[in-house]
């Protein structure tokens, strides 16, 4: 049993962890984010200072943004998955280190982040990939638009670009929406896959949750309650 200064020591920790893991969202959506506005740039400069006046000219601009959009794809696939190596091995240390020491066990870890990716349960996604590819659909179908708006309209680039903006409010809401929620469920979820990894080792599971403005009722509701099998602890965030 802990001392009773070292068990609120301990939980201290474990609630900073927390308010750390939190981070993850913030730091792959400003990631993303950036990724998304650099892409955007890249497509509007293939369009800048062109008339939009043929068929054939169209499908070759689309031809151009279609390859654009494959490489953003990728490289939004590539952050997510360098991101979730970093918290791989930020968990790995926080659960050896704080719990580790404070429980006098040993963990042992998945071998490598693949392993860990191809367990996480995303929210409504499959994979980290899918996040990459539904982006690429999105920003497709906004310079599709913009591109036969210029075909049939004739309107000159920037006012079509002023005029699409709502629709690219929408790729900027699901970068902000989807990232964050990947990038918080990444910590729990490896810490899940390693409590399981490590089944017997850990008794029981309590439920932490933050209590500030931010928290939802699902997670309040749950404060302090104790878990005798990690498959029992509820997946969070709760509120989705």
């Amino acid at each position: 049993m802990f001392q009773k200064g070292r068990q609120m020591d301990y939980i201290d920790k474990v609630v900073k962890h927390k308010i750390q893991s939190l981070a993850y969202g913030d730091i792959l959506e400003k990631e993303i984010s950036d990724i998304t506005e650099l892409y955007i740039k890249s497509i509007h400069r293939i369009l800048e200072g062109k008339t939009v006046s043929t068929k054939n000219l169209s499908n070759s601009f689309k031809r151009r943004i279609k390859e654009i959009l494959l490489n953003y794809a990728v490289t939004v696939t590539f952050a997510a998955t360098q991101l979730s190596a970093e918290i791989i091995e930020k968990e790995k240390v926080w659960l050896s280190t704080v719990i580790g020491e404070a429980l006098n066990i040993s963990f042992r870890f998945p071998d490598s982040a693949e392993v860990m990716l191809n367990n996480i349960p995303f929210a409504g996604m499959s994979s980290v990939n899918d996040m990459g590819t539904t982006l690429a659909n999105q920003i497709g179908n906004y310079t599709n638009a913009l591109i036969e708006n210029a075909y049939i309209t004739g309107n000159d680039l920037d006012s079509l670009i002023e005029e699409g903006n709502t629709r690219l409010d929408t790729v900027r809401n699901y970068v902000k929406n989807n990232s964050r929620v990947i990038g918080e469920n990444l910590s729990g979820s490896y810490e899940r896959i390693i409590y399981t990894k490590n089944a017997g080792k850990v008794k029981s599971y309590i439920w932490l949750a933050i209590l500030d403005s931010n928290t939802c009722l699902g997670c309040a509701e749950l404060d302090h309650q104790i878990f005798n099998d990690i498959s029992k602890v509820p997946i969070y965030p709760l509120h989705l």
